[in-house]
C-alpha cells in the first residue's frame, strides 16, 4: 500500500471536476512544461485565460517563443497549479495546439494581456488550447490546526491520518455531461 492510498477517493463527478477547474482558475498562474528538441523538459509560468466545461485550458503566448517551437515539435505538455495557502494542487497531462480563433481571443482578452500584446488583434498573439488527458489533484478542506492534530494522532497511534489531512484523486476529464472527454 502506498503511503497516501488512504487519501484516494472515487473519481470525482462532473460537478466535482468543475469545482476543481474553478479552483485552478482562481490560482490563475500555472507552470506549463514542454519537451524541447533535445528531449529536455522546460517549464515556464503561464497565465490561465480561461477553462471550458470539459477542462480545456486557454493561454496566450507570443508566436516567436520557445514554447511555440516545443509545442509544434511535441504537443504533449503538463500544466501544474499550486496554491499552498489553500492546500490545493492540480497537475494535468495534456495535449496542446495553437488555434487561430480571433473571436475566442476577443472573449478571453483582459487588461493584463495588454502588458504583453498590442490588443487582441496583435499578430504576435497566439492562442494555445490545452486539452487535459489525465488530471491528478491534492486538496484539503480542513484547516491547518485540524491537519496537524490528525497527523499527530496518527503518529502517536501508528495509524494513517485519513482524509483529515486532505484527499488526492485522478480522473480523465468529463465533457461537462459526465462523459469522458476525447
Amino acid at each position: 500500500m502506498a503511503n497516501d492510498d488512504h487519501l484516494q477517493d472515487e473519481p470525482p463527478t462532473a460537478g466535482e471536476q468543475a469545482d476543481l477547474w474553478r479552483q485552478a482558475e482562481k490560482v490563475r498562474f500555472a507552470m506549463l512544461t514542454t519537451r524541447s528538441a533535445d528531449g529536455a523538459l522546460s517549464s515556464r509560468p503561464m497565465t490561465l485565460q480561461g477553462v471550458d466545461g470539459d477542462g480545456t485550458m486557454w493561454f496566450f503566448t507570443a508566436a516567436s517563443t520557445q514554447l511555440g517551437a516545443d509545442v509544434r515539435l511535441d504537443p504533449s505538455v503538463n500544466v501544474a497549479f499550486s496554491a499552498p495557502d489553500d492546500d490545493f494542487y492540480l497537475s494535468a497531462c495534456a495535449r496542446a495546439h495553437f488555434v487561430d480563433d480571433r473571436e475566442q481571443v476577443e472573449s478571453l482578452w483582459n487588461v493584463m494581456s495588454a502588458a504583453w500584446f498590442d490588443g487582441p488583434g496583435d499578430p504576435r498573439l497566439w492562442l494555445l488550447r490545452v486539452e487535459p488527458q489525465r488530471v491528478d489533484y491534492w486538496k484539503s478542506g480542513a484547516g491547518k490546526v485540524l491537519q496537524l492534530a490528525a497527523m499527530a494522532k496518527a503518529a502517536l497511534t501508528g495509524t494513517r491520518p485519513g482524509k483529515a489531512v486532505g484527499e488526492k484523486g485522478s480522473f480523465v476529464p468529463s465533457d461537462g455531461r459526465g462523459a469522458a472527454a476525447r
